[in-house]
């Protein structure tokens, strides 16, 4: 089959050019050809888009939603963790908030790539998947990890003193979205084989670290 990927050069977009070519599809991709800041609008686009994806469903069109986990990871930007580690380098620690129990859910990239392809070849018109691994890791967890490899130390940081901590990721930090994947391996098929989030942090702490360098530059 021949598939058009848009963003396929992304950190899920070229996974899931991986994984289509893999698998004997040709693929034609487009992509930005500038880097552009979608931190404080992709939320709101996501949430745009799922139901003018779903309309053109009704309309004959057989489309799917694939909801990612908040922290997609691997070795690259990896949603949530990925910001986490930011904030780690630039205050010079690891933090969380309150106790850290509240729980993020995850997925490898190339599962969540795997789950695109699934979708693409298998998926009833407006069905709806959530690419969700780890159904949810506390976030201390993952912050205590985060702390190990980058040689920091960690702590916890009194909920009314964490929006001066971490600023516009608050949302983030405090956020408890655990979820299920059981719709998407019972109807696709789909079972992750990759790693953990905790797995991947230390690849996540590499790229972090030569952003940094690059950046500083």
């Amino acid at each position: 089959m021949r598939v058009f990927v848009t963003g396929s050069t992304g950190f899920v977009g070229s996974a899931v050019v991986d994984d289509l070519l893999a698998h004997g599809h040709t693929v034609l991709g487009l992509t930005r050809s500038d880097t552009v800041d979608t931190t404080n609008v992709i939320a709101v686009t996501r949430a745009a888009s799922e139901p003018v994806c779903l309309d053109f469903a009704n309309k004959g069109v057989r489309t799917s939603v694939i909801r990612l986990a908040p922290t997609t990871h691997g070795n690259g930007s990896s949603g949530f963790t990925g910001m986490l580690v930011r904030n780690a380098l630039q205050k010079g620690v690891a933090a969380y908030v309150g106790d850290g129990s509240n729980r993020w859910s995850a997925v490898h990239v190339a599962d969540a790539a795997r789950l695109y392809r699934l979708a693409m070849e298998k998926a009833a018109p407006g069905s709806i998947y959530h690419a969700i691994a780890q159904e949810g890791v506390a976030v201390k967890d993952i912050v205590t990890r985060v702390g190990q490899e980058l040689g920091l130390p960690v702590k916890s940081i009194p909920a009314d003193k964490a929006q001066e901590h971490f600023d516009w990721f608050i949302f983030a930090m405090m956020a408890d979205n655990p979820a299920s994947s059981d719709k998407t391996k019972e109807e696709l098929g789909w079972a992750p084989t990759h790693g953990t989030v905790l797995d991947s942090v230390k690849g996540i702490v590499d790229w972090a670290k030569a952003q940094a360098a690059e950046n500083a530059h």
